[in-house]
């Protein structure tokens, strides 16, 4: 009997979609045609830029970063190409004496990194609160451009905080400029990640977590993300139908990927 009824329900959702000549939704949900078809005819070239700032530094290098590809078309790509020429100006907005701005160089990825990634040349601390534009030029490449605004740190609210045995609980205070969350505890560097939370504007974060271990010298630390890297982290790369992929997603200006911030809170437990 129930088996008959979800039949006759998604029977009567696929008339319903072609009733009201849903094609484009029926090939979204269900997957008609099961292969889509590629083109490369809307192919634009550009940069593909994923860029964050954030507050801290330590006494060799900034971690806010930028790290710089070539857009590749989905039906000839074979390897990602990474940009080692790029003018990359980091510019803070609205201040007293005008306009502020900061070059990014690349640094060796032999030298100190994995990878090579744009960092600013002077010690840079943006501040919460804080307005920021990244304008990105590479030879005849269209700009890379995008602004973010640095969130404030996540707060724990007073006296929330209790740890019994294994057993993690708190409330992250509500924050407008918070959009997504991270949770890891770190224990001499080595980390492990939680969870993670789309917090609400005005309401608090209930974080609840066995951790199964015992956090004893162990740090607690919270990551609150800009809308620009909530929206880019939250958006896959396929849709519902799995085997098709979205139209080219974007938080910048101009460009493709995502300029954002990030701001956090350690707490040794």
């Amino acid at each position: 009997m129930l088996r008959e009824k979800f039949k006759i329900f998604c029977i009567g959702m696929v008339i319903t979609l072609l009733i009201n000549s849903c094609q484009k939704v029926t090939d979204f949900y269900l997957g008609i045609p099961l292969q889509p078809k590629f083109t490369s005819d809307n192919y634009h070239e550009g940069m593909n830029i994923f860029g964050i700032l954030r507050p801290d530094s330590t006494g060799n290098y900034n971690k806010s970063f930028v790290y710089i590809e070539t857009v590749q078309k989905a039906t000839e790509f074979t390897s990602f190409t990474r940009l080692d020429s790029v003018d990359v100006v980091v510019i803070r907005l609205d201040t007293l004496q005008g306009t502020d701005s900061v070059k990014f160089k690349l640094y060796d990825p032999g030298f100190t990194f994995h990878d090579s990634l744009y960092r600013a040349e002077i010690p840079f601390r943006p501040k919460p609160g804080e307005r920021y534009r990244i304008v990105c030029k590479y030879k005849d490449l269209p700009d890379a451009t995008g602004k973010t605004i640095i969130p404030y740190a996540p707060l724990i609210e007073e006296g929330s905080l209790s740890i019994a045995g294994y057993q993690v609980k708190f409330n992250i205070v509500a924050n407008s400029s918070i959009k997504m969350i991270d949770i890891y505890l770190d224990y001499n560097g080595q980390r492990h990640f939680i969870n993670r939370y789309i917090p609400s504007d005005n309401q608090n974060t209930v974080v609840n977590f066995n951790s199964g271990l015992d956090l004893t010298g162990y740090k607690l630390i919270i990551y609150g993300y800009d809308a620009n890297m909530a929206a880019y982290y939250s958006n896959s790369n396929t849709s519902l139908n799995f085997n098709k992929y979205r139209t080219t997603y974007s938080t910048l200006e101009s460009g493709f990927g995502v300029f954002g911030s990030v701001n956090f809170t350690e707490i040794v437990l």
